[in-house]
């Protein structure tokens, strides 16, 4: 008790020397209130230019702030675990005990934009969504997208109004079961509903509890395999550029079961199978944290002589969150190997499947497989020098913003040393 106490003395003074910083510099009053979050959706907007440690300071400060508003409307307590400082909230609309993360809702909200709208996090805690402009940012900045993917599909407007209805019904009503039906809507309709729902899993931080509903509704869809030609697939890619990637979420992998749904890739060929690739590798590029890399290596495993437009972009690819994997990996696609462009890339995305293919404690099977491969088409004294850039960075095991061990570099790290080692 005495511990919950001093959590919220300290979090309570933080959160007031924001307030007086605020009223100083922008005139703006904070008062922990429920009317005090749409002023603090503006003050982030102003805030989120801020870079370096000003940045760390003012997300704190925020964090605190945030917390405390959660605990004056809601009740509850600080407490502290691995992750950081958390609020346990007592009377929210998904009952008692509802844990939230302050800091990570600042940290969204200064780099996602409205897209992580606290205002709307706070309204779904209360279980009443309010999917109007006003109460839902999310929404609003859907709506045109949202529109022109309709029309790249030829939905109708009756059809596109009736699934809009569907969903805002969804997020109103997270809590209540309710009859879906949608047999009478239209396929293109249906391709309309599935590409919205793919989106809304990741963008809503209380996923949890919306996910389970967008679970029914996508057991609802007709027993036959909706089919996205071409131009739809593409379409509905382009659609989901704008949205959050949710490390945890499953944005990419319902990409990938439409994907398989309509088999893509085995049908497209030339500027449509390169079009595909590009707009899903800059959706894996918004990726905040990648606990593994197998979308990435899906991609890779897909790209064939005629893409170069997609080799070319690898050389040059950059994520938004570049942990030590994918430093790794950059490293490896900036070797030259073979003076042939496609040659070369061949021997990169092998050398990365094989890197992360370590497992247990002495080489296997498949891993061997994998070295025999590279082998032939790679000298060894090239490999060796990408093993041993790996070897040492050992400091990109861990995260740099949170004390998390990146698994993927660890399996590079893994099969470097057999390798230089000898071990197979």
């Amino acid at each position: 008790m005495k511990e919950e106490k001093e959590l919220y003395a300290l979090h309570k003074d933080i959160a007031e020397e924001f307030i007086i910083m605020i009223k100083n510099q922008y005139d703006m009053q904070l008062d922990f209130s429920r009317d005090s979050i749409l002023i603090l959706e503006k003050i982030v907007d102003k805030l989120k230019y801020i870079t370096g440690e000003s940045r760390e300071s003012i997300k704190i400060s925020m964090a605190a702030y945030v917390g405390q508003l959660l605990l004056t409307l809601f009740g509850g307590h600080w407490f502290q675990n691995d992750l950081g400082f958390v609020v346990c909230l007592k009377n929210t609309g998904f009952g008692e005990s509802t844990e939230v993360f302050p800091i990570a809702w600042v940290e969204k909200r200064l780099s996602n934009g409205r897209a992580e709208s606290i205002e709307f996090k706070i309204a779904v805690l209360t279980g009443v969504v309010i999917v109007e402009p006003s109460g839902n940012p999310q929404w609003l900045e859907d709506a045109c997208l949202s529109e022109e993917y309709a029309k790249s599909l030829g939905v109708c407007i009756s059809d596109k109004n009736h699934v809009d209805r569907l969903l805002r019904t969804i997020l109103s009503k997270v809590k209540e079961d309710y009859i879906i039906d949608l047999d009478n809507v239209s396929k293109e309709a249906l391709k309309y509903l599935r590409g919205r729902l793919i989106k809304l899993q990741d963008i809503n931080v209380f996923n949890f509890k919306i996910s389970d509903k967008l679970s029914d509704i996508n057991k609802c869809f007709p027993k036959q395999k909706l089919i996205f030609v071409n131009y739809e697939f593409l379409a509905l890619l382009k659609y989901l550029q704008d949205s959050p990637i949710d490390p945890n979420g499953g944005l990419l992998k319902s990409i990938w079961i439409v994907e398989k749904d309509s088999s893509y890739f085995i049908k497209s060929k030339g500027q449509n199978c390169t079009a595909a690739l590009l707009w899903i590798l800059r959706l894996i590029a918004k990726k905040k944290y990648h606990h593994d890399i197998i979308d990435f290596k899906k991609v890779i495993n897909l790209i064939n002589p005629e893409n170069e437009e997609v080799i070319k972009f690898l050389s040059a690819y950059k994520l938004e969150y570049e942990q030590g994997c994918y430093k790794a990996i950059k490293y490896i696609m900036d070797y030259n190997f073979n003076k042939c462009l496609f040659s070369n890339f061949e021997v990169q995305r092998q050398i990365v499947k094989w890197l992360d293919n370590a497992s247990g404690r002495s080489p296997q099977k498949p891993w061997k497989d994998k070295l025999s491969i590279i082998e032939q088409n790679c000298l060894s004294q090239d490999l060796s020098i990408v093993c041993q850039w790996i070897i040492t960075h050992d400091e990109l095991r861990y995260d740099e913003e949170c004390p998390w061990l990146d698994s993927v570099f660890n399996r590079f790290r893994k099969s470097s040393k057999w390798y230089l080692n000898k071990e197979y």
